[in-house]
């Protein structure tokens, strides 16, 4: 939960992904937004925005681990091309 610090809505609180500001530029912000009711302040809410906190960080993992992935493949290839390279050499 966030309190809001416009002079529209100074003090209001509002629920809001981790990074509501200053990732949206870089395509961090997954752009959830809710305000609170001051009556009732669910904890469905909280919950959600945990989960959806949690589902950006495992889609931010998956795509980390899929450019690892890549990398070790080009590895890989690498290593099978030289390996070719030094048996041709050999019976050359």
């Amino acid at each position: 939960m966030k309190v809001a610090r416009t002079s529209r809505n100074a003090g209001r609180k509002f629920w809001g992904c981790r990074h509501y500001k200053g990732g949206i530029s870089s395509g961090m912000s997954c752009n959830f937004f809710k305000w609170c009711s001051e009556d009732n302040a669910d904890d469905r809410d909280g919950t959600i925005v945990r989960q959806s906190n949690r589902i950006f960080d495992l889609e931010n993992n998956v795509k980390e681990l899929q450019r690892r992935i890549k990398f070790l493949l080009g590895v890989v290839f690498a290593v099978i091309v030289l390996n070719i390279m030094t048996l041709w050499l050999c019976l050359a």
